[in-house]
C-alpha cells in the first residue's frame, strides 16, 4: 500500500510538471509577438535646412525639443518663428516639418549731429521710405549750408534719402557775412598805393628833386659844393621807376569814389530782395558798366569803361576789385586796351603788384614786414621784346635809419656779372654809400663807393673823356694840371694789376616836374671815389701820399660799418631769391 502511495505521487508529479512547461513556451511565445512596433523618422526644417531629426513610434504624437527655429534677416525684413507648416500628429510615416515665419519690415532711424547747432529730432521710418530734408538747424553767427554724410563734411547729402540704413548725418556751417560790410570795405581800401607804403625820403624828397636844366660839364673844373650829390643809384632808381610808371594805372581808380555809393545803395536794395547765396548785380553809372558778384566767399566788382589815357589815347578801361574774404585778401586788377595790366594783392601784411607795359616791360613788385617791422621789397624787371630781354632784380631792406637796396643792374662794367649793395638815409633819402661784389675773369673784387662830398682835400674835378687805367675818363682835382693819380692793389695775387682807388662819374638818378606837374627822371654822371675793401684803412694814406692833398674820408663810421656788415647777408639773400620770379610768373600774377 505504501509502495502505490509513492508510485501515485511521483506519477502525480511527473504529470504536473509536463503541464507546467507547456504553459510556459506558450506563454512565451505570444509575449515576443506584441512588442514588435515600428518607429518613422520624424524631420524638422528650418529656411530649407535640417536642424533635428527625431525617432518617434508608431502612434506616438511628435515633439520638437530644440532651439527656436531662426531665419536669416535681410536689410529689408526681419523674421520670428510661428510655428510648423502643418499640424503635429501620431507617428504613422517619415515626416517633415517645415518651420514657418512672420516676415516684418525693417525699420532705421537718421540721427542729426548738428555741430552745436539747434536740435534737429531723429527720423524712424521704414526701410525704402524716401525721407524728405528737415527744417534747417540754427546757430548764432552761423549761416547752415547742408547736411553731410561724414564728420570731415566733404560728402553732401543728396535729398529726398531712401532709407537703407540706420546712419547719421552732420551739419555744415558757414560764418554768416554781411555781404554789404565787405563791399563797403573793398570800396574804401582799393586804393592802396605802394607809393604810400614806403617811407617818404625814399619817395621823390627834396635830395633827388632837381631843376630841370641842370647839367654837369666836368670837361672843366667843377666844384665838389656845386654838384648835386645823394641821388638814386641803379638799383633803387630801378625800383622808383616801376612805382611812378604804375601810377598811371592807378590814377584811373579815383573814379571808383563817384562811383561807390551809387554801387553801395543798388547793391543793398538788390540784396534785400535776393535771399540766395549768390548775388550777381549789374547796372550803369553814367559811361561806367559796373557789375558786382559775391559767390563762394568771393566778392567782386568790376567797372568798364572808354576813356583817353595820357601816352596812351583812347583805351577800353577796365577795374576789377576782388576780396577773397575767407582769406582776407583784396586784389585790385586795372587793364587798358591788351597790352597794359596792372594788378596788385593786399593781405594782412604783404602787399604785391605786376604790371605790363607796352609790350616792353614787365614787372613784379612785393612788399611786406618782418618780425622787427622793417620793410622788405623785391622787384624784378624785364625789359625789351621777348627774344632781347633783360632781367633786373632788387631786393631792399628799409629800416628806421637805413635802406640797403642789393640788385644787379650794372652801370658801365663790360662783363658785369656781380651785385650792388645801395646805402640810403631813409629820412632824406641819400645815397650814403654802395658797395659792389664783381667777378671779372675769375676774380672777386669788393669796392665800396663813396660820394665826394662826403671827403675833405677834394674841392673840385674835372674829366676828361679818354681811358686812363681803366677808368673810362682822366680825372684831374684841385686845379691841377696833374692826372689824379692812383695805385694798384700790389702784392703777388690775382688782384696786384688792379686799382685800390680811383673817381670815376658814376650815374645817380634825379627828378623834376615838368608842365603837366608830372616827375621826369634825369640821369647825371656824378664823380664818386671807390676803394676796395680790404684797402679802406689805407686810403688817406694812399690818395695824399701820390697826389699830395690832404685828403680825409669823412663818411660816419657807423654808415661805414652797416654797410659793410649788412654786405654778405644781402648778397647771399640776393643769389638765394633772385631766379623765383620769371616772365611766366608776372603775367600769372596779372591773369
Amino acid at each position: 500500500m505504501k509502495k502505490i502511495l509513492i508510485f501515485a505521487i511521483i506519477l502525480l508529479s511527473f504529470i504536473c510538471g509536463c503541464d507546467s512547461n507547456s504553459t510556459t513556451k506558450s506563454t512565451s511565445t505570444n509575449t515576443s509577438t506584441s512588442i514588435i512596433t515600428k518607429e518613422y523618422n520624424i524631420s524638422w526644417i528650418s529656411d530649407g535646412k535640417l536642424i533635428k531629426t527625431d525617432k518617434v513610434k508608431e502612434g506616438q504624437l511628435p515633439q520638437y525639443t530644440g532651439n527656436t527655429p531662426t531665419k536669416d534677416s535681410t536689410q529689408e525684413f526681419s523674421y520670428t518663428f510661428k510655428g510648423w507648416d502643418k499640424e503635429i500628429t501620431k507617428a504613422s510615416m517619415d515626416t517633415e516639418y517645415n518651420a514657418v515665419f512672420d516676415e516684418v519690415i525693417n525699420q532705421y532711424t537718421i540721427s542729426f549731429n548738428t555741430n552745436d547747432g539747434s536740435n534737429i529730432d531723429p527720423i524712424t521710418a521704414n526701410y525704402g521710405t524716401a525721407i524728405n530734408k528737415p527744417d534747417d538747424p540754427t546757430k548764432e553767427g552761423y549761416k547752415f549750408v547742408g547736411w553731410c554724410t561724414d564728420e570731415t563734411l566733404t560728402t553732401e547729402v543728396t535729398w529726398p534719402i531712401n532709407l537703407h540704413k540706420d546712419q547719421i548725418l552732420y551739419a555744415k556751417w558757414n560764418e554768416k557775412l554781411d555781404i554789404l560790410k565787405y563791399l563797403k570795405s573793398l570800396l574804401e581800401s582799393y586804393n592802396i598805393n605802394p607809393l604810400t607804403e614806403l617811407p617818404e625820403g625814399m619817395i621823390l624828397s627834396e635830395n633827388n628833386i632837381i631843376d630841370a636844366n641842370t647839367a654837369y660839364d666836368f670837361s672843366k673844373f667843377t666844384n665838389i659844393s656845386s654838384i648835386k650829390y645823394g641821388g638814386y643809384g641803379k638799383q633803387w632808381n630801378m625800383v622808383l621807376d616801376n612805382l611812378l610808371q604804375s601810377q598811371m594805372f592807378y590814377n584811373t581808380l579815383s573814379i571808383i569814389d563817384g562811383i561807390s555809393s551809387t554801387a553801395i545803395a543798388g547793391f543793398n536794395n538788390y540784396l534785400d530782395k535776393n535771399t540766395s547765396d549768390t548775388a550777381n548785380y549789374t547796372f550803369l553809372d553814367g559811361i561806367y558798366e559796373c557789375m558786382i558778384k559775391y559767390e563762394d566767399n568771393i566778392l567782386d566788382f568790376v567797372i568798364s569803361y572808354t576813356a583817353n589815357i595820357i601816352a596812351l589815347g583812347e583805351q577800353k578801361v577796365e577795374i576789377a576789385l576782388s576780396y577773397d574774404i575767407a582769406n582776407n585778401k583784396k586784389a585790385t586788377r586795372i587793364q587798358f586796351g591788351e597790352a597794359n595790366a596792372l594788378r596788385y594783392e593786399l593781405s594782412e601784411n604783404k602787399y604785391s603788384f605786376a604790371i605790363k607795359y607796352l609790350g616792353v616791360r614787365r614787372a613784379y613788385f612785393s612788399l611786406e614786414k618782418d618780425e622787427n617791422d622793417n620793410i622788405l621789397g623785391t622787384i624784378t624787371e624785364y625789359l625789351g621784346v621777348s627774344s632781347a630781354q633783360i632781367k633786373s632784380f632788387a631786393h631792399f631792406k628799409i629800416t628806421d635809419n637805413y635802406t640797403l637796396c642789393t640788385g644787379n643792374k650794372a652801370d658801365g662794367m663790360i662783363g658785369f656779372t656781380g651785385t650792388i649793395c645801395e646805402l640810403y638815409d631813409t629820412n632824406s633819402g641819400k645815397l650814403l654809400a654802395y658797395e659792389v661784389n664783381e667777378v671779372l675773369s675769375n676774380i672777386e673784387y669788393n669796392t665800396l663807393w663813396f660820394n665826394l662830398d662826403d671827403t675833405s682835400g677834394i674841392t673840385n674835378i674835372k674829366a676828361i673823356e679818354e681811358k686812363n687805367n681803366n677808368n673810362p675818363h682822366t680825372i684831374y682835382i684841385n686845379n691841377s694840371n696833374s692826372i689824379f693819380k692812383t695805385e694798384n692793389y700790389g702784392g703777388i695775387n690775382l688782384k696786384t694789376a688792379s686799382r685800390r682807388y680811383d673817381i670815376e662819374l658814376r650815374s645817380q638818378y634825379f627828378y623834376y616836374l615838368d608842365e603837366n606837374e608830372e616827375y621826369k627822371q634825369i640821369e647825371c654822371q656824378i664823380p664818386m671815389l671807390f676803394i676796395q675793401e680790404e684797402k679802406l684803412e689805407d686810403l688817406a694814406k694812399d690818395i695824399n701820399s701820390n697826389n699830395n692833398i690832404s685828403f680825409t674820408l669823412t663818411v660816419n663810421e657807423s654808415i661805414i660799418n652797416y654797410l659793410t656788415n649788412e654786405y654778405s647777408l644781402a648778397i647771399k639773400l640776393f643769389n638765394e631769391i633772385k631766379e623765383k620770379y620769371s616772365i611766366d610768373y608776372i603775367l600769372d600774377f596779372i591773369a
